[in-house]
């Protein structure tokens, strides 16, 4: 999981999202979209319930957000949805009225009961569009909770509130897991420059 990369470029999370698309796969395209927006693990987004998503008034807008319990951590986290994840959410309800759960199965192994789908259907799924779009980086579950973590990093987010929203314990795990070290060091050498 560790070596799985985080979507650095824009345009692919895009190709990625109109491919699923194209395949008929509407539901894939937005846990795509979703995904790449909440900086959740794979088994949270999961388990999130139609039921789940609340709105407040932020200053005068109405915003999404969900509590939860982080599975993995058994941390309570708050998490707020932009614009673009309360999008992907409303366009799942469309696509299933009565679906429970926000990625609901609807195959054989739900055997009509509200199920979401699995983590390794999921994961098939994301290295199936990674063989059909040719990218040369690893592709799974996970890069979309990095993605969302690289380019928060560098909408110039600082490192600490993301390690705080990754629960690392320190930030050079987070620049690590972001994907960020190797080339972070190399600005640095670029940017500071000691001449005549």
């Amino acid at each position: 999981m560790k070596d799985v990369s985080p979507i650095t470029d824009l345009d692919d999370v895009r190709a990625i999202y109109r491919r699923f698309q194209k395949w008929g796969k509407n539901r894939e395209a937005e846990l795509v979209m979703l995904g790449c927006n909440v900086a959740l693990r794979i088994s949270d987004l999961l388990q999130l319930k139609f039921d789940d998503i609340k709105e407040m008034d932020l200053e005068g807008r109405v915003v999404g957000y969900v509590e939860l319990e982080e599975k993995k951590t058994r941390k309570g986290k708050k998490l707020t949805l932009n614009k673009s994840a309360m999008e992907a959410i409303k366009r799942l309800r469309l696509l299933n009225p009565d679906a429970i759960y926000l990625f609901e199965g609807t195959g054989n192994r739900t055997k009509g009961e509200h199920k979401p789908i699995s983590r390794q259907y999921v994961s098939t799924q994301m290295i199936d569009v990674k063989e059909s779009l040719g990218l040369d980086y690893r592709l799974n579950t996970h890069s979309l909770r990095k993605t969302f973590g690289y380019h928060a990093y560098k909408n110039n987010t600082d490192i600490n509130v993301l390690q705080k929203l990754f629960n690392h314990s320190s930030v050079s795990e987070t620049f690590k897991y972001i994907g960020i070290t190797d080339e972070r060091v190399r600005d640095v050498y670029l940017s500071v420059e000691i001449g005549l």
